[in-house]
């Protein structure tokens, strides 16, 4: 760890300062010494020991120890060092008194240095070669010492390097822990930084500024690859958005949902480490060959969906922590936010679409309203006057067709008013459903003949399986059954087909109204249905209605639990369907289908 070197460099550092000034101490101490009386047999030569001890220390103090120990040859120059000073040392026993001789002490300054500097191998071998250099001395100055004077000073040496070797133990013990809860501390407040700075992009209305700081926040705890999986809608398959540091062939293809750590975590719905991806049977190939190891990922939820998963990895061999985890999935939630923020922006900016679109509809609803309200009125107006002053000058074939006409006009007017007044109670609820079994056979054919001058220009066929009964409000399905028949009418020209189908489809009626036209365009069919929708141009639009014909007929289907289903093709035809539950009559209602039909 570069952070326990650094503080170990240092600690040696001050180590070697203040061994080197503890020489100059011990150096000027011993000069004093000469100069006292019973300073020894042999002053000149302790004097030269003493300048050459005085000089090595010098030396010491003027070598660039940070440089030569960041370099790691710092050791073998303390070793060289160390040495040296034990041959000093032994020489000066050796020429100034052997074992009486005060200069044994500074044995001491040697080992207490090596006890704090070396490891504790290095440190009985200097201990062993310590004593072998004091025996020699010993040997050459004649020994003039005991045996147990010298046992007593190896013990007291031995004890020394113990004392100083454990003390310097606990010392390294509580450096490291210290660099451990420093580099701790700077992991974590990095880990919060990251976060913060991701967090700090969540205001963006950019999503993918967002993600792709998101992305940068998972590269910048210490991965080197990072991506958003996207899961579609299906959530078959999911696809590489945002990826940073994987290969091209991974990140431009789409993907199982099951597959590698984004398969996981579909799977499990939570948080997934993998400490060898190597050897992981869910790995992907293409990542594993490409030497990837420790590897986390984990889900992004919007509102409650699990839409993507936030993975990382590294092709290095690493402990994922808590706090990773923790700071991963800090991210995967602004992950989560920002795709929440985008889908309710895009909600909102389709909402706003919609309201702009009802309030066009509206106008134009009430445009028509008013234009297919006074075109009746005014024919009915005018044929009442006409009747009323010349009632007298009128054959009684011109009186026929004036009052053909005003009651045609009034019942367009009263069709006018009857759907704007269904369509109030459909959505006011205030429409009651009364379901019995209804025989469609002459149900349909009923309607049909019923608005045959309405379809006398368009040929138009029933086929009605024979007994087949529908469970549905018979009032309320001939209103449906009558938009529909006069919106093949209003939207064809004449001469068109048009077709009534109804058969049995397992315990469901399926019911069809289908033309030859010219067909809806494409753009429009969204549309069909909504209230107040009319389609075409409306500057040459030739048809008449209010525009709530369709929007009547889905909210009937609605309260039968049914929906219209629309499908028209340009230059072919349109096909209005529907499915009701299939019913079983009783006896009563099959003698009162029959005798209403």
């Amino acid at each position: 760890m570069k952070a326990e070197d650094d503080v170990l460099v240092t600690f040696l550092l001050r180590t070697v300062r203040v061994t080197v000034w503890s020489t100059f101490l011990v150096v000027a101490a011993l000069a004093v010494s000469l100069m006292l009386p019973g300073s020894g047999p042999n002053p000149s030569a302790m004097a030269l020991l003493l300048v050459v001890a005085a000089s090595t220390g010098l030396g010491a103090a003027l070598v660039p120890w940070d440089a030569i120990l960041s370099s790691g040859r710092g050791k073998l120059l303390f070793y060289a060092w160390n040495t040296t000073y034990i041959m000093m040392i032994s020489a000066g026993i050796a020429v100034n008194g052997g074992g009486s001789s005060p200069i044994v002490l500074l044995y001491g300054l040697t080992t207490v240095f090596g006890a704090i500097a070396y490891p504790i191998r290095v440190q009985i071998v200097f201990l062993g070669y310590t004593v072998a250099a004091y025996l020699v001395a010993l040997r050459l100055a004649g020994w003039g010492v005991t045996p147990a004077r010298v046992f007593l000073q190896l013990t007291a040496l031995g004890a020394l390097a113990f004392l100083s070797g454990f003390l310097s133990r606990e010392l390294g013990k509580q450096m490291r822990a210290h660099v451990d809860a420093r580099s701790e501390s700077e992991r974590r407040a990095r880990l919060l930084e990251v976060v913060a700075r991701a967090g700090r992009s969540v205001s963006s209305l950019d999503t993918e500024q967002v993600l792709e700081a998101v992305v940068g926040g998972a590269t910048a705890l210490g991965f080197e690859a990072a991506n958003l999986a996207v899961f579609d809608d299906a959530g078959e398959r999911f696809q590489v958005a945002f990826a940073s540091g994987l290969p091209d062939e991974y990140r431009d293809s789409t993907h199982p949902a099951t597959a590698g750590l984004p398969g996981q975590i579909r799977e499990r719905g939570a948080t997934v480490v993998i400490d060898d991806y190597s050897t992981h049977p869910n790995a992907i190939p293409m990542l594993r060959d490409r030497g990837f190891h420790a590897a986390l990922g984990t889900p992004v939820w919007v509102q409650g969906r699990l839409d993507a998963a936030l993975v990382a990895g590294t092709h290095e061999r690493r402990v994922i922590t808590e706090e990773d985890v923790e700071a991963f999935e800090l991210l995967a939630a602004l992950a989560g936010r920002a795709l929440e923020n985008a889908q309710r922006f895009e909600d909102e900016h389709r909402a706003v679409q919609r309201l702009a679109e009802l309030d066009r509809l509206k106008s134009d609803f009430l445009s028509n309203v008013s234009h297919e309200l006074r075109t009746p009125l005014t024919t009915i107006e005018g044929m009442g006057l006409t009747l009323e002053q010349q009632w007298e000058n009128l054959d009684d074939d011109t009186k026929r067709q004036l009052l053909s006409r005003l009651n045609a006009n009034a019942g367009a007017l009263h069709q006018i008013i009857t759907t704007l007044l269904d369509f109030s109670r459909l959505e006011a609820g205030r429409l009651d459903v009364n379901v019995e079994a209804i025989e469609l056979q002459p149900f349909v054919e009923r309607i049909v003949q019923r608005l045959g001058t309405l379809l006398e220009a368009h040929p138009t066929s029933v086929e009605v399986e024979d007994g087949v009964l529908a469970a549905a409000d018979s009032l309320l399905l001939e209103r449906v059954m009558e938009n529909l028949l006069s919106n093949a009418v209003k939207h064809t020209p004449d001469g068109t087909a048009i077709r009534v189908t109804a058969h049995r489809r397992g315990d469901a009626v399926e019911i069809v109204v289908s033309d030859d036209g010219p067909g809806i365009p494409r753009k429009e069919l969204r549309y069909l249905g909504d209230r107040f929708f009319r389609g075409g141009d409306p500057n040459t639009r030739r048809t008449r209605g209010t525009g709530l014909g369709l929007a009547v007929v889905r909210e009937i289907l609605k309260l039968h639990d049914s929906e219209l289903e629309i499908d028209s093709e340009e230059g072919v035809g349109s096909t209005f369907g529907f499915v009701l539950p299939a019913a079983v009559a009783t006896d009563d209602e099959t003698a009162r289908t029959a005798a209403t039909a």
